[in-house]
């Protein structure tokens, strides 16, 4: 199952998450990501979720990969993609895979702070009503943090047991300061990452390690990895990135290694007293071709 932390302030959002992926044996020794960045025609932040996890497969695909991929190509503002995942979200039955399934997104929506969560999990009857009348799986609840408030949100199953405690208001206090002072979002992650080891000693289900991801209010963004001691890893897998329907990671996979090509060129170019390069336009030229802005709803 999962334990997920997001805290939002005026200045900068965090979200922290465990890795474990639970339910069958074979995917028990995936580090999972649980966390995705999305930015709207009038929002940005980062998603995490709680309850399905991935698909069992060879390499386990998981749900922050399949928003990433369901939101190719879509533009609308923070209303419209919020109501596209709850949509997708119900017809893959995702409520159904993974009990008490959320999302949670915590960012920016015109320049403001905002806590934004869908939720499966059975709540009062009249909300269980109104689900009902909808057509839907999911409640939703939204909230814009208020000016010189910082918002919390937890979900999963190390939920009942998270306290707003010194750790998360240091985590806070941090990161209102952390676009101007970038240590401060080590120390924000490092206590995030700590928050999440102690709901892991309670919950066997939630793992020590775990995934913390910034940003603030220019779409800065930052990742930390953490091992089950605490300790950061250099290393990992990128965390998943659409922005008003641009899939990063497949824009990277086709790109990034013609720029790189180029990079190095116009440095060597540079070193060397000659002309900088121009790029192969005919090669960006096809290797734009070739990338995937389908959207794909499947899970």
């Amino acid at each position: 199952m999962t334990f997920a932390i997001a805290i939002a302030t005026r200045e900068a959002v965090m979200v922290a998450a465990d890795r474990r992926l639970s339910g069958t044996a074979r995917v028990a020794g995936h580090a999972a990501t649980k966390v995705c960045r999305i930015g709207t025609a009038n929002s940005h932040g980062i998603m995490t979720y709680a309850g399905a996890g991935a698909r069992v497969s060879a390499q386990p695909f998981e749900i922050s990969t399949w928003l990433e991929r369901l939101l190719r190509g879509h533009i609308g503002d923070h209303n419209a993609t919020m109501q596209e995942i709850e949509k997708a979200a119900n017809e893959q039955c995702l409520a159904k895979l993974g009990p008490n399934h959320a999302f949670a997104f915590a960012g920016f929506m015109d320049g403001k702070p905002l806590i934004d969560i869908l939720m499966s999990e059975k709540l009062t009857p009249e909300i269980e009503k109104e689900k009902e009348a909808r057509g839907t799986d999911f409640w939703r609840f939204r909230t814009m943090v208020p000016p010189g408030k910082n918002g919390f949100c937890t979900i999963g199953t190390g939920n009942a047991s998270f306290k707003r405690d010194r750790l998360a208001h240091r985590a806070a206090k941090y990161l209102k300061r952390s676009s101007r002072v970038p240590a401060y979002r080590d120390r924000a992650a490092a206590l995030m990452s700590m928050i999440v080891r102690n709901i892991s000693q309670q919950h066997a289900d939630v793992s020590p390690e775990c995934v913390c991801c910034w940003t603030d209010t220019q779409k800065t963004g930052q990742i930390w990895i953490f091992d089950a001691h605490g300790q950061r890893m250099e290393n990992g897998e990128p965390v998943p990135i659409v922005d008003r329907g641009w899939d990063v990671s497949e824009m990277s996979k086709h790109i990034g290694p013609l720029t790189e090509k180029w990079v190095a060129q116009a440095l060597e170019a540079r070193l060397a007293g000659r002309p900088i390069p121009e790029i192969d336009r005919e090669a960006m030229q096809a290797a734009l071709a070739k990338i995937d802005l389908t959207p794909k709803r499947k899970f």
